[in-house]
């Protein structure tokens, strides 16, 4: 298995949490992490790979051409550590893991979750704000017409979380929709398209970026239902 993240020095303290709750839940001989660079401290870089040997940790340096704000990067970088891994890699299970995320799911939950789809991701929050919310209150209709459905299609589906998912890309569908999630997470109309705004309010102008492109394709597919808390947001506790 490939797990990937990325982190900078604010988001320093909870990776390590992050690879901790890892820690005795994912096997450690077949478990590899890949956590994109975005501004670490070469300290921290050094704890990350000298204090968390029980996982095979591989920092990769986010590429300096690309680091320049309003790039396709800004909007597309997970998808980009996700083609980079795959193809030094090749077919594996891929899991994205936000450095605010907290797995729970041990392996064998995850075995069998993939046993009944290829592609998962996480469950919206337990808020009376947030739980309420539609692909169309947090997805440009833009997003949606480029992605090949309408916003009559999607009114009525959740919007799925992007901040833990995963693709089986061992497998033919896993593969197919991740080349889908690839050509739309690097077009810039549909991943952050011309008056959008990423924030939380709900309005026309609301655009989750790649969380839009992964949920929408996800419902492109069939896939509405396959989000679950396999990973929480820090250690939240729901009812």
């Amino acid at each position: 298995m490939i797990v990937l993240s990325a982190t900078n020095n604010h988001y320093f303290s909870m990776t390590q949490q992050m690879l901790y709750s890892c820690n005795r839940i994912l096997d450690s001989t077949i478990t590899t992490f890949y956590i994109l660079d975005t501004g670490l401290t070469p300290h921290q870089v050094n704890v990350l790979t000298t204090h968390f040997k029980f996982f095979d940790i591989k920092i990769i340096t986010y590429p300096e051409e690309l680091c320049k704000p309003q790039t396709l990067i800004t909007y597309s970088f997970k998808c980009w550590l996700i083609d980079y891994v795959y193809k030094l890699c090749g077919e594996e299970v891929y899991m994205w893991l936000d450095a605010k995320q907290m797995l729970k799911y041990r392996q064998n939950e995850i075995e069998d979750m993939l046993e009944r789809c290829a592609v998962w991701g996480t469950t919206l929050f337990k808020s009376e704000i947030i739980e309420s919310v539609k692909e169309t209150d947090w997805t440009h209709p833009t997003c949606i017409k480029r992605m090949g459905l309408t916003t009559e299609m999607v009114k009525d589906k959740k919007q799925i979380q992007s901040n833990g998912f995963i693709m089986d890309l061992r497998t033919p569908i896993g593969k197919e929709f991740f080349e889908e999630y690839k050509k739309y997470s690097f077009d810039k109309e549909t991943i952050a398209p011309q008056g959008s705004f990423k924030h939380m309010h709900i309005s026309i102008e609301t655009h989750r970026q790649d969380q839009s492109v992964l949920s929408v394709l996800m419902h492109k597919y069939g896939f509405s239902d396959n989000h679950c808390l396999f990973s929480t947001f820090h250690n939240t506790i729901f009812d």
